[in-house]
């Protein structure tokens, strides 16, 4: 009996110290950084954050969430409001593109925000000879740093805005999508260089 002392003691204090390395590793919050869009998730990339102050914005409103292609979801029965896309590329076919025109031509608001803009959408939207400049979608700059701002005047920061990308803790390369001031032809909207 005296023999197997000192193993079982060594054994309790092995397993003591793997917990012990295991609840340190554990210790701080991780967040999965996957851009997943979904609307239940509280991940970084996740936009229950968004629809809770969207809630909160319109009190009482109804939410109607559209699951199937806008031409058959977003019908002219739906009642004018707000129509919200966060994700990384919305997918408007032509049935679609009417169907949302026609919403926003009835009254109601369209917020896209994601990587790409359907170029149907934008020839509807942006079409013009704006300076010799057709939308060709979003630019793009693969670099570790971007410096980015607003073209409203109001709105615009003299310095701009940096960001930087970060994967797991170190600086990384992002492919950066921006809309570049050469789309902004409106003199009011206009970039100062």
């Amino acid at each position: 009996m005296n023999d197997r002392r000192p193993f079982i003691i060594f054994g309790v204090g092995a397993l003591l110290l793997l917990l012990f390395f295991l609840f340190i590793r554990q210790g701080g919050r991780r967040f999965n950084w996957m851009e997943t869009y979904q609307e239940d998730s509280r991940e970084p990339y996740g936009t229950m954050v968004i629809y809770d102050l969207l809630e909160d914005y319109f009190p009482g409103e109804e939410w109607t969430k559209i699951e199937q292609p806008l031409g058959k979801g977003l019908t002219d029965t739906v009642p004018v409001g707000n129509y919200v896309f966060i994700g990384e590329a919305v997918y408007l076919d032509s049935a679609s593109l009417s169907q949302l025109l026609r919403f926003v031509e009835r009254g109601g608001n369209a917020f896209i925000s994601s990587k790409t803009v359907p170029y149907d959408l934008m020839f509807e939207v942006y079409y013009q000879a704006c300076n010799d400049h057709y939308w060709d979608d979003y630019s793009q700059q693969i670099d570790t740093f971007a410096s980015l701002n607003v073209a409203h005047p109001d709105l615009a920061d003299s310095l701009g805005f940096d960001f930087k990308y970060l994967y797991y803790g170190e600086v990384q390369p992002y492919d950066w999508h921006y809309i570049d001031s050469m789309y902004f032809c409106d003199e009011a909207y206009s970039m100062v260089e």
